[in-house]
C-alpha cells in the first residue's frame, strides 16, 4: 500500500490547502443536505471502520469511474468543458473519431462487484487513509473517492494504452487514474479547461497543453511552494476561435451582461442588479448563469430591463452585450478576447476575493457604479499597457492562432507516435 499512501499524501496538497477548504461552505448554504453528508463523513473519517464504508460508498455508487475502450488513447473528463477540450485537441489531431472513446466505458456492476469484493484490501486501505486523513470532511471526501479509484484502476489491465489526458488537473478520479498510470509507464498529457490558481498541483506530465503563459507561471509558483518542480512539456493552445479584438465601448445606452458563477450570492446580485437599473447609462441587464448552476433566479429577472436569454454559446452572450460583470470567472479573459471591457464583481460568488489573480495582474478593474458615468476614463484603463498585460492571458496578442494550434497538434500525436513531429496516423 506504499503506493496508496504516496497517491494519498499528493492528493492532500491540494484538498487540505484553505482555498479549497473554503468551497464547502459555499456548498452547504446553497445545498444544505449537503451539511448532513459532511458531518456523516466527520465521524467517518476518524475510524478504520469509518473509512471502509466511505470507500465502500464510493465503489459501490459513485458513477464518475470511467475505463478505457479499445485503442492506445483514454481521455477521460467528467465535465462537457472537459470533454469540450479533448474534442478541440482530436479536431486539431485530424483524428475527430477520437471523440467517440472520450471517457471510455462506464464501470458496470459486475466489475464494482469483484472490487467490493476484495473486502481485506479494502480494509487495508481504509487503514491507510485512517492513517492520512484530511484536516476537514469536505477534503477528506475527495480522498476516499480517490482511494475508490486507485483500486479500480490499479485492478485494470491497462494493456496497449500508450496515452492517458486528462482535462481537470485536481479530480480525485484524475489524480488516482495519473498516479497508476505513471506507476505502468504510461504517458500522460494535461489538457487545460478553466483558468488556474497558484495552489493547484504542479506539472507532472510528458505534456501540459495551456491556454496562456500566466497559466504556466502560475503552475511554476504552485510548484516552488511544494518545493519541487514542474516536469514535461508545455504547448500553449489559446482557448479561442478567432484572433484577439481589441476592447471598445458603445456610445448610448449600454446592455449590460452579468455572468454568474457556479454558486452565486443571489442577495447581493440582487443589489448590483437593482444599482444598475437605477443607473441612467444602462439600458438593459442580461444574465449568464454558469453551466452547473441550477438555483432558481426568477426573483433576479422580475423587472422589464433585466432578462436572462435563452441558453446559448458564451460568445454569443458575450457579442450581446457591450460591457461584461464577472466574479471568479474565466469568462472575463473570453470577453476581454472579444473586445468587450470586463469588470470585477467582488462579492457576487463564495469564493476567494480575486481568485484567480485577475485583478492582481491589472487584467481587469474592480467595477464600481460610478464607472459607468466615466466611460472615456474606463476605456483609458484598456489602453496599450494594459494590452501588454493581458498578452500573459492571451497568446494571440503574440502568436498566430493557426501557429498555436499547429505546434499543439504535433506536440500531442508525438506522444503517440514517439516523434516529436508526427509523420503517421496512430490508432
Amino acid at each position: 500500500m506504499q503506493s496508496l499512501a504516496k497517491l494519498i499524501s499528493s492528493c492532500s496538497a491540494f484538498f487540505d490547502e484553505p482555498k479549497y477548504i473554503e468551497i464547502r461552505s459555499a456548498i452547504t448554504s446553497k445545498r444544505p443536505y449537503f451539511g448532513i453528508a459532511f458531518a456523516l463523513v466527520s465521524a467517518a473519517m476518524r475510524t478504520r471502520l469509518g473509512n471502509f464504508a466511505l470507500i465502500f460508498a464510493a465503489l459501490a455508487g459513485y458513477r464518475a469511474f470511467r475505463l478505457p475502450t479499445a485503442g492506445t488513447l483514454f481521455q477521460y473528463g467528467s465535465s462537457d468543458n472537459n470533454q469540450r477540450a479533448f474534442r478541440r485537441i482530436n479536431a486539431l489531431c485530424g483524428r475527430p473519431d477520437w471523440n467517440d472513446r472520450i471517457d471510455g466505458r462506464a464501470v458496470g456492476a459486475s466489475h464494482r462487484l469483484s472490487i467490493l469484493r476484495r473486502v481485506s484490501r479494502l480494509w487495508t486501505a481504509a487503514g491507510v487513509l485512517k492513517q492520512h486523513r484530511a484536516s476537514d470532511p469536505f477534503p477528506h471526501l475527495q480522498l476516499a473517492i480517490a482511494v475508490a479509484a486507485w483500486l479500480i484502476y490499479e485492478a485494470e489491465d491497462w494493456e496497449g494504452v500508450r496515452l492517458v489526458c486528462v482535462a481537470s488537473d485536481h479530480s480525485p478520479i484524475c489524480m488516482a487514474l495519473l498516479h497508476v498510470a505513471r506507476e505502468r509507464g504510461i504517458r500522460t498529457c494535461y489538457l487545460q479547461h478553466a483558468p488556474v490558481s497558484d495552489y493547484f498541483p504542479p506539472l507532472d506530465y510528458d505534456l501540459s497543453v495551456l491556454f496562456d503563459r500566466e497559466s504556466e507561471a502560475l503552475y511554476e509558483h504552485s510548484a516552488s511552494r511544494r518545493g519541487v518542480a514542474s516536469r514535461g512539456q508545455v504547448a500553449i493552445l489559446p482557448p479561442f476561435e478567432t484572433e484577439c479584438v481589441p476592447v471598445s465601448l458603445p456610445s448610448g445606452k449600454l446592455k449590460v451582461g452579468i455572468c454568474l458563477s457556479y454558486l452565486p450570492d443571489l442577495a447581493a446580485l440582487d443589489d448590483l442588479i437593482d444599482a444598475l437599473r437605477r443607473h441612467p447609462a444602462v439600458a438593459e441587464v442580461r444574465l449568464r448563469r454558469h453551466p452547473r448552476c441550477r438555483l432558481d433566479i426568477t426573483s433576479l429577472t422580475t423587472s422589464s430591463e433585466v432578462s436572462e436569454p435563452e441558453r446559448g454559446s458564451v460568445s454569443d452572450f458575450l457579442a450581446s452585450c457591450d460591457l461584461i460583470l464577472a466574479p471568479n470567472s474565466g469568462v472575463a479573459i473570453e470577453a476581454l478576447h472579444l473586445g468587450k471591457p470586463c469588470l470585477y464583481t467582488p462579492g457576487m460568488d463564495y469564493m476567494a476575493y480575486d481568485y484567480y489573480g485577475f485583478v492582481q495582474s491589472g487584467v481587469t478593474p474592480v467595477f464600481q457604479t460610478s464607472m459607468l458615468d466615466r466611460p472615456g476614463e474606463l476605456m483609458a484603463f484598456f489602453g496599450p499597457a494594459w494590452r501588454d498585460r493581458f498578452s500573459a492571458y492571451d497568446q494571440t496578442l503574440m502568436t498566430p492562432l493557426a501557429v498555436s494550434r499547429r505546434e499543439a497538434a504535433e506536440a500531442f500525436l508525438g506522444l503517440l507516435t514517439n516523434e516529436s513531429r508526427a509523420s503517421g496516423q496512430p490508432d
